[in-house]
């Protein structure tokens, strides 16, 4: 005989600890999912299938964790959930076993990043929200313990040398898309980079090690953003925080706290986005480069224009406009155009396109559109990834104003970019646009760009087939 499954008593009290249904709850998990780039559709049925004892597959267990502990406001686990068995394999995002150090942190999840078997398995991580997720300043999260001797002075010198040059380098490929050598900055991060960090760990003339480490995890970061694996993206980001906090660094762990408000704005966790804005706002010191200002700043209008805080959101605007001027009048770099991350400065392209949201948000449409152009008339060619973003917010704008030919000639340019980037955001991006067109589909405009872009997409079904055969 089959042995029958235990009921879940876990679940069921869980359940009603949230004070859910079961299709609630189904509801819930499939929002979570949603925003961690993973498609399901469950329902009652299924809740029930679960109560009853019955576990959802691996990749979707976290995900209820998630959904529970964003409505009941506390961690929950896979334990708590009644689905402890097969733990390991069931959720690769909980990793306690790791130390808790950073550099130490850093290293694992990397090298794991970097591996071809485990990378795939670490995208699964789930996007937190609530307080818990709003990183916190800690005690240092490194020791020196078991590092290894100490480089002097100028040989660390010299590391963070290294690590500075990479930056260019990576933000250049993160513009082409966000798998684009991914893998060899992490394994960079978790080998050669972690061992400099563990090894200067208690010298006194190595502070800024940490930080140029911060700001290449930065990067990282934004890449696996670029792909959509928001959770891992959100660990990488922690770790950042953590190591330039260790190191006195406030005006870095502002830019990674700023970094977080946005991807959560993005996510629609519109509290938690301007809990951190405000919070990296405050961090900023005073002699910062003006270009750290804006680039602060201008998060911490978008946040409170989402929050409906228009008048704050116009005044964070204002004087993030204020330090942009000055950022284009004494810096002597290529801040004009559309420079690679430097850290110091904030190019106009990224700021006009950054003004253009806050101004979309406050309604103001027409305004909006006149920045993303002048973005993307700052945009450098190679910026294939930003200024396909930017289409895309331009798009989506001139359909809302009831622009369904300007739309168009927008989208055309977004579909016509040679190469298009390696990007899941801006793939995703032509997909919801062309889903927002059809409505419009009484236009002639619209109408013939559907019928070529449905006309693109059988000839390619019809060469794979052929492929296939």
């Amino acid at each position: 005989m089959t042995a029958r499954k235990s009921a879940n008593q876990h679940l069921r009290m869980l359940l009603a600890e949230a004070d859910w249904t079961g299709q609630q709850l189904a509801r819930a998990v499939n929002a979570v999912a949603a925003e961690n780039g993973v498609r399901v559709q469950y329902d009652r049925t299924s809740v029930a299938h679960w109560l009853s004892g019955s576990m959802p597959r691996p990749r979707v267990r976290p995900l209820a964790a998630e959904a529970f502990s964003r409505r009941l406001r506390r961690t929950i686990t896979l334990l708590d959930l009644g689905w402890a068995a097969d733990t390991q394999s069931a959720d690769p995002d909980e990793q306690q076993h790791w130390p808790s150090d950073s550099v130490t942190r850093l290293a694992h999840l990397c090298k794991a990043d970097a591996d071809p078997v485990q990378g795939p398995r670490l995208h699964w991580s789930v996007y937190q929200a609530g307080e818990a997720a709003v990183p916190r300043q800690r005690t240092p999260p490194f020791t020196v313990g078991t590092s290894r001797t100490e480089l002097v002075p100028a040989a660390a010198e010299l590391a963070s040398t290294v690590l500075a040059a990479g930056i260019p380098f990576f933000s250049r490929a993160l513009e082409v898309g966000g798998s684009h050598a991914r893998a060899a900055l992490a394994a960079y991060l978790g080998n050669d980079v972690s061992l400099w960090l563990q090894a200067t760990a208690s010298c006194a003339g190595c502070g800024v090690l940490p930080s140029e480490t911060a700001r290449l995890l930065y990067l990282l970061a934004r890449m696996h953003i670029d792909d959509a694996h928001e959770g891992l993206a959100q660990q990488y980001f922690r770790i950042a925080f953590d190591l330039v906090g260790a190191a006195g660094d406030t005006t870095t762990q502002a830019i990674v706290l700023r970094a977080m408000s946005s991807q959560a704005g993005a996510l629609r966790h519109i509290r938690q986005s301007l809990i951190m804005a405000e919070q990296a706002f405050t961090l900023v010191p005073e002699d910062a480069p003006h270009g750290v200002h804006a680039f602060v700043g201008s998060q911490l209008a978008v946040a409170r224009a989402l929050a409906g805080q228009p008048f704050a959101a116009r005044t964070a605007l204002l004087r993030a406009e204020t330090h942009h001027r000055h950022d284009m009048e004494t810096d002597n770099s290529n801040a004009a155009h559309d420079a690679p991350a430097g850290f110091h400065t904030y190019g106009a392209a990224a700021w006009h396109f950054q003004r253009g949201r806050t101004l979309a948000v406050l309604g103001e449409r027409s305004a909006a559109a006149a920045a993303f152009r002048t973005s993307l008339a700052h945009r450098h060619p190679r910026s294939h990834r930003a200024r396909a973003l930017t289409l895309a917010a331009l798009t989506q704008l001139l359909l809302q104003a009831g622009h369904v030919e300007e739309a168009c000639a927008s989208y055309r340019e977004l579909l016509d970019l040679d190469p298009h980037p390696r990007s899941a955001r801006t793939q995703q991006a032509v997909v919801d646009l062309k889903r927002r067109l059809r409505p419009f589909s009484n236009s002639r405009a619209v109408k013939s760009l559907l019928d070529q872009l449905d006309q693109a997409e059988r000839h390619t079904t019809v060469e794979r087939s052929r492929r296939l055969a």
